[in-house]
């Protein structure tokens, strides 16, 4: 179990493999616990939020990622979590998120790290699944993607 601490004081407790998908009248919450599989430090940059359980299509363009306000490394090995809000009640997307959240469909969020040196970034695609007979939410791995160097597919 994690417990995840926002700017604005609000928390959310995480378990392992979960989703914290928070909805209220001024600020969406989400946040996905994560495990580093890798063999170096993972520095999360950035992240895109697409309202649909998206396929193994290519990412959006990299540009138009929202970057973290928050400096999330993650240790090779280790645990740690991944968290972004929808703060803006007028904004387009948070319409739609909120009615995604309220009808319980699945969705997708990408999210864009490096190495602690800045390079070798990668996006990876998690759908986030709403737990049946629950509130839980799951957030499970569908993708990744090299953005430097070649594509070993």
């Amino acid at each position: 179990m994690q417990k995840i601490n926002w700017g604005d004081q609000h928390w959310t407790h995480l378990r392992g493999g979960g989703a914290g998908v928070e909805l209220t009248d001024e600020v969406i919450y989400l946040s996905l616990s994560l495990r580093n599989v890798g063999n170096g430090i993972a520095v999360l940059q950035a992240w895109d939020p697409i309202p649909a359980p998206a396929g193994t299509d290519r990412y959006r363009p990299i540009d138009g990622f929202r970057a973290q306000q928050r400096d999330l490394f993650i240790a090779s090995g280790d645990v740690a979590f991944w968290q972004g809000a929808f703060r803006d009640p007028e904004a387009p997307e948070f319409a739609t998120f909120a009615e995604v959240i309220r009808a319980r469909q699945r969705f997708s969020v990408d999210l864009l790290y490096s190495d602690h040196e800045g390079g070798q970034r990668a996006v990876t695609r998690f759908g986030i699944v709403p737990v049946e007979s629950s509130d839980a939410w799951f957030g499970a791995v569908t993708k990744h993607w090299r953005i430097d160097g070649v594509d070993p597919r």
